[in-house]
């Protein structure tokens, strides 16, 4: 029979006298279990918690103290991102579109061959166009755009 055949035929006496045996021919240092010293690692623990709990509040709250926002900005570049997403729209809502689709389609296991309905494509076009507002601040500089548009409707409609 080998040696591991034979410690795992042995009892847990005779798995207790031996572990004893090698406790008592250790030479390392032994690790006290007073409840003291339990106390201590637990407070320890704690007192680390709370300090990366704090370091991680103060880095927030310096994140949020450092981020820009729109009021923050001199209006060239207000103007500049605005006319920057206005024009680059189609290109980054057809992107948003294909992802879309691929979501749909793999959401309700669909083929390539599987022809469309009118509120299939309403659902993707509708999820697209959600996907591509909540990408950076598009809505915001869309929303910039159409009060522009408005205004010079407006100011059009009142001159007429």
């Amino acid at each position: 029979m080998s040696n591991y055949e034979l410690l795992y035929d042995e009892t847990s006496e005779q798995a207790d006298i031996r572990n004893k045996k090698f406790r008592e021919n250790d030479n390392r240092p032994q690790i006290s279990l007073d409840n003291t010293s339990l106390n201590y690692g637990n407070i320890i623990h704690k007192n680390e918690t709370e300090k990366i709990i704090r370091t991680l509040k103060e880095e927030e709250i310096k994140d949020d103290k450092e981020k820009k926002t729109v009021m923050d900005m001199p209006l060239k570049d207000i103007i500049g991102k605005t006319t920057e997403i206005t024009s680059n729209f189609w290109e980054d809502f057809k992107i948003k579109l294909v992802e879309a689709k691929h979501l749909y389609n793999q959401k309700y296991d669909l083929d390539d061959n599987y022809t469309m309905t009118f509120s299939d494509l309403l659902n993707i076009n509708i999820l697209a166009f959600v996907e591509y507002m909540k990408d950076n601040d598009n809505i915001l500089f869309i929303g910039i755009f159409l009060l522009i548009i408005s205004v010079i409707l407006y100011i059009f409609n009142i001159s007429s």
